[in-house]
């Protein structure tokens, strides 16, 4: 029986439902990050309002300073958002394979099962699923299957 390891050999397993999945995983991290953009700035909003009301602002070296602030948290927010988004895109690929994964090899099993007839061989042959695939419970249970229909034929 051939190892049975998780390697990427093509991005797309199933291209709807992957697709599908990763539109709204990528949804998902659009909020969180919109949600998270939003509270930063308008918390410097507040700041600025309160710097301003207090006279801060008046001064020339708070403003340098406060543009300098400005500029390293608009610089991070970007990191943190294009950090996010590849994250985001990397946990929704690896996600959508360990679901698409095991319902792509159980459709080929069953297509192979219906070509196939009674009295060849292997007829009803074992499904294996990738370490780490979700479903396994269903590879149990299809595996049980056969184990006790192949006790029948014997």
């Amino acid at each position: 029986m051939a190892k049975n390891r998780r390697r990427l050999k093509q991005i797309w397993i199933n291209p709807e439902f992957q697709k599908h999945f990763l539109v709204k995983f990528g949804f998902l991290n659009l909020i969180s990050c919109g949600l998270f953009v939003a509270t930063i700035l308008s918390f410097l909003v507040n700041v600025r309002e309160m710097a301003e009301e207090s006279g801060f602002f008046q001064s020339a070296a708070f403003q340098g300073f406060w543009d300098v602030q400005v500029q390293i948290i608009s610089f991070s927010l970007l990191i943190a958002v294009l950090v996010s988004f590849f994250l985001f895109l990397y946990l929704g690929l690896t996600m959508s394979h360990k679901i698409a994964g095991p319902l792509y090899r159980l459709n080929n099993h069953f297509k192979k099962l219906a070509k196939s007839e009674e009295d060849e061989e292997h007829f009803l042959e074992k499904v294996t699923f990738r370490k780490g695939d979700y479903f396994r419970e269903i590879e149990d249970s299809f595996n049980d299957l056969v184990d006790k229909q192949n006790s029948y034929h014997e």
